[in-house]
């Protein structure tokens, strides 16, 4: 009996040794995977800035007149500071342009209300795949894996989101179809606004607008997509099996869908007049940012195509060369461009940072009576991706 035994305790070793081999591989990948995100998102941001002219952008954003009042820059001999002198005297008349703060606070709050609607819309797709809650509840998850996937690349807010709601006792599955469909609208959003683009500025401009962000999002698919050494699922959002399972199980609840699209549609818009004010607002005498309202939209949407798939943090980096380039290509000059990415997106971090920590810090953790609800007349089916009508119960029951 001890010589068969043995082998099977040579064995058990030997499996361990196989395992923690794979995990320290897995542990490096990450490490490095991390790394070249953070890294890329970097390196992608600065790039730009650089390529539109540090001076340029600091004027036109007014943080040279933050440096000067530091007493970072020297403007004259008369002050004290760590760099002497400022290249041209037009950048210290950029940067000496009043702001409309009126209009930058305008956008700030639509910007809120951007991520208001995107949380409704998030409640309403957990209450339809079974998840159940209050808005509050269901917004301090969402604000929450938002807050997580501005820091952490590779969809890890979505990761977030399935595991601190299954922490509370939601079941994995309905919270995943629900952060699932969430991107699928924003996919939604994209198509819709980009179909108006041909009919606003014709084929060629359209076209123009948008080429660069298809070609980000082309390098980040090539990235990302599974291989033959990690076959499993990758950070891909949208696969088109469960996309198809997805429209049908939506399709057979139209008022449902037209709810949700209504609320996709109207979030995306308000991002864009958001834009709009932030360019205006920034608008002065020296500093110009005009842009064509239907060249920024189409630039939006190259935005959004260009961190579809976000390899970084949050797709920083991602975002700005897709909008920089969007506007670039309508026609608006390249530091101008730059500046208005950058600001959209400072601006959207910032007020989605703060709805955050608010919400964070004020809504109740849901409880796992609450989330295991299903919702009134629905089935979720976790084998099949689908939404099924439920069965009437018995007469007797």
């Amino acid at each position: 009996m001890e010589a068969d035994r043995r082998p099977d305790r040579e064995l058990f070793p030997e499996a361990r040794t196989s395992d923690s081999l794979a995990e320290d591989r897995r542990r490096v990948d990450r490490v490095w995977s991390y790394t070249f995100s953070y890294v890329l998102g970097v390196g992608l941001l600065f790039a730009l800035i650089w390529s539109s002219g540090i001076w340029n952008f600091l004027a036109n954003t007014r943080v040279l007149s933050l440096l000067i009042d530091g007493g970072i820059v020297s403007y004259h001999d008369a002050q004290t500071g760590f760099i002497r002198g400022v290249p041209d005297l037009k950048y210290y008349l950029k940067s000496q342009d009043p702001v409309k703060w009126g209009l930058v606070e305008g956008a700030a709050l639509l910007f809120i209300l951007f991520w208001v609607i995107k949380a409704l819309q998030f409640r309403a797709l957990c209450n339809l795949t079974g998840a159940r809650g209050t808005f509050s509840q269901h917004a301090r998850f969402y604000f929450e894996a938002i807050g997580v996937g501005r820091f952490l690349p590779f969809n890890q807010g979505a990761v977030h989101l399935v595991r601190s709601m299954e922490a509370q006792g939601a079941p994995a599955q309905p919270v995943a179809q629900a952060a699932f469909l969430a991107e699928l609208f924003v996919v939604l959003e994209i198509v819709v606004y980009a179909a108006y683009g041909p009919y606003a500025m014709g084929w060629s401009v359209w076209l123009a607008q948008i080429f660069w962000s298809l070609v980000i999002l082309g390098i980040c698919y090539l990235l990302a997509r599974p291989n033959r050494f990690y076959p499993e699922s990758s950070i891909v959002p949208l696969h088109w099996s469960e996309v198809k399972d997805s429209v049908r199980a939506l399709a057979r609840r139209p008022m449902d869908l037209t709810k949700l699209t209504i609320l996709s549609l109207l979030a995306f818009g308000l991002e864009d007049i958001g834009a709009y004010m932030i360019a205006m607002g920034f608008t002065s005498r020296h500093v110009i940012l005009n842009v064509n309202f239907n060249i920024l939209l189409m630039a939006i949407v190259a935005s959004y195509i260009a961190r579809l798939i976000p390899i970084t943090p949050g797709g920083i980096g991602q975002f700005e060369w897709g909008f920089a380039a969007g506007l670039y290509l309508g026609g608006v000059g390249w530091p101008e461009c730059v500046t208005i990415a950058c600001l959209d997106n400072f601006i959207r971090y910032a007020t989605g940072t703060i709805l955050w920590i608010w919400v964070v810090n004020t809504a109740p953790i849901l409880s796992k009576a609450q989330l295991m609800r299903p919702p009134a007349g629905t089935v979720y089916d976790p084998m099949h991706h689908t939404l099924n009508p439920a069965e009437p119960a018995d007469a007797e029951d």
